[in-house]
């Protein structure tokens, strides 16, 4: 584990993303995301290090992309696999990892701990946020997870 404060270079795949950014690594990072609950789910991408703990904040909206969403009592799961594969590798729900922050105001978040990413190769994944909620499935936020080695 890299101590506090330790930089590490990111360099994009992706020709539209800005210049590579420093990123550093602390023991633990708090990332902000964004969801819909209602048409496409909104990409986003997020990138920690290995043995870091992080906490994930998603914000979900509605269509409109500006009103929060009323998440009270949702199902909700974060699930990440390996590229091309369905298999979880992490998955947290409500109650296991994911708490309705301020639900009248569409907030979530998702604690991931240094553990949960230990058996992983410091490599880029996929995760998607989802309610799961019968008759009202759906795909909250989505992206690609980047862990970085430590």
């Amino acid at each position: 584990m890299l101590p506090d404060g330790d930089r590490i270079r990111r360099t994009s795949i992706c020709p539209a993303e800005p210049a590579p950014a420093t990123l550093v690594c602390m023991s633990t990072k708090i990332i902000t995301l964004t969801g819909q609950a209602v048409g496409p789910a909104i990409v986003q991408d997020i990138v920690f290090c290995l043995d870091e703990d992080v906490d994930i904040l998603d914000m979900i909206y509605q269509a409109d992309g500006i009103t929060p969403e009323n998440i009270t009592g949702w199902s909700v799961s974060f699930i990440v696999h390996a590229i091309g594969s369905s298999t979880p590798l992490i998955t947290k729900t409500v109650g296991a990892g994911i708490v309705l922050t301020t639900p009248l105001s569409g907030l979530l978040t998702v604690t991931i701990a240094a553990a949960d990413s230990a058996t992983l190769a410091a490599n880029q994944y996929c995760f998607k946020v989802v309610r799961t909620d019968a008759g009202a499935d759906a795909i909250l936020t989505t992206g690609f997870l980047t862990l970085l080695g430590s």
